[in-house]
């Protein structure tokens, strides 16, 4: 599969997220132009007991901002 930047040409990937059992954190960040943050919300439904944290003025790669350091520190000592 080729993943692009335009979702609505992007196949959808044939995973049943219903058998998702691993402790699962979606992070997103808010200002994110490339994922729209409907997919994180629709991974979270989908996943059962999965987290969906938003990151404040983050764009499509929060991952080094200290809050979200902060927040996988807290959620994988859960």
């Amino acid at each position: 599969m080729k993943l692009t930047k335009d979702k609505t040409t992007q196949k959808p990937l044939a995973v049943d997220l219903a058998n998702i059992v691993a402790k699962t954190l979606i992070i997103y960040g808010e200002k994110d132009n490339i994922t729209p943050s409907s997919i994180g919300e629709y991974l979270a439904r989908n996943i059962k007991g999965s987290q969906l944290i938003r990151i404040p003025n983050e764009g499509h790669m929060p991952l080094a901002n200290k809050l979200v350091l902060e927040k996988v520190k807290a959620f994988l000592k859960d």
